[in-house]
Formats: C-alpha cells, sequence, structure tokens
C-alpha cells in the first residue's frame, strides 16, 4: 500500500472530489490516505478501496473530460427520394451546429440494409454536467424528429444510440 499511495500521489490521477472509474467501482473521491482512498458510490455507499486495489486498475477520471462522444443511426424509409434525403441530412447537421456545447458534427448515409437507409450522426457534447448533457441530447433529438417530419421522412426504426463516449 506504500508504493501504491506514492504512485498514486506522484501521478495523481484523481483528486478529491474527483468522479472516477475503475473495473470494479464508480463513484466520488471523497478522502485520500496513505492506506486507502474513500469513495462514494453512484448508489450513495461509501466504499473504502486499498490504495494498492487502486494503483493496479486502470482509472478512467471522468471529471477530466473535455468532450462526450454521441453516435446515432436513424433508419429511414428506403423510398426516400435522393433530393429530399440530401436536404434532410443537411438540416440535420445544421439543427446540431445551432445547438450549444457541439462540435465535430457529421452527418451523412452511413449504409443500407433490409429496413432501409441508414442516417448516420457523429457529433460531440462540450457540456460536462450529466444533466446538461442529458438536457442537450433531448433537444437534438427532438430537432432531428423536426427535421423528418418537415421533410415527410418515415423512420423505418427508431432512433438508436449505437454508443457513447467519455
Amino acid at each position: 500500500n506504500f508504493f501504491a499511495s506514492f504512485s498514486i500521489a506522484s501521478d495523481q490521477p484523481f483528486a478529491i472530489g474527483d468522479l472516477i472509474k475503475t473495473s470494479f467501482i464508480e463513484g466520488t473521491v471523497e478522502d485520500i490516505n496513505m492506506k486507502s482512498t474513500k469513495i462514494r458510490t453512484n448508489y450513495g455507499t461509501l466504499a473504502t478501496v486499498p490504495n494498492s486495489m487502486l494503483s493496479e486498475n486502470v482509472i478512467i477520471n471522468l471529471s477530466r473530460f473535455n468532450h462526450r462522444q454521441v453516435q446515432k443511426e436513424i433508419v429511414v424509409n428506403r423510398e426516400t427520394p435522393h433530393e429530399i434525403l440530401e436536404q434532410a441530412i443537411s438540416k440535420i447537421k445544421e439543427a446540431i451546429s445551432s445547438t450549444k456545447s457541439t462540435e465535430d458534427i457529421s452527418v451523412g448515409v452511413a449504409g443500407f440494409d433490409e429496413n432501409g437507409i441508414k442516417i448516420g450522426i457523429i457529433y460531440y457534447i462540450t457540456e460536462k454536467s450529466t444533466d446538461e448533457y442529458l438536457n442537450l441530447q433531448s433537444e437534438i433529438n427532438l430537432k432531428i424528429k423536426d427535421v423528418l417530419e418537415k421533410f415527410e421522412i418515415k423512420q423505418s426504426q427508431t432512433v438508436v444510440d449505437i454508443n457513447s463516449k467519455q
């Protein structure tokens, strides 16, 4: 534990108040001492973790991220005319661009499957607050819905989040 404590002190992968995630725990750091680190889990419980366990694991410091990647795929009807699809893709990109805290936006035809034409959407949200992140996601999803309705594009399936990365 001494060497692990020294490693944590010198590397400083987290500080008190940081939200961290490892392979075995996720929560907010409340105390760091020579033998252990106290972490308040998302369930509200307080875990005392030996520093040796922390030093042997990958530690993701969720408090230090710059942005979150969002990937979505919308499958629309195969009968959607080419020109309408191009206009809708352009408007979806504009709608996301007009939303605060978004960057690096990509929208385009990602492929085809038995259900229809896949529109791929990738962008980053720079907001750190989880509540604000979810509010922005909702705002963007409603804007996408409005674009599809404006162009009378029918979805073959619901909007699916492919993944969300830190």
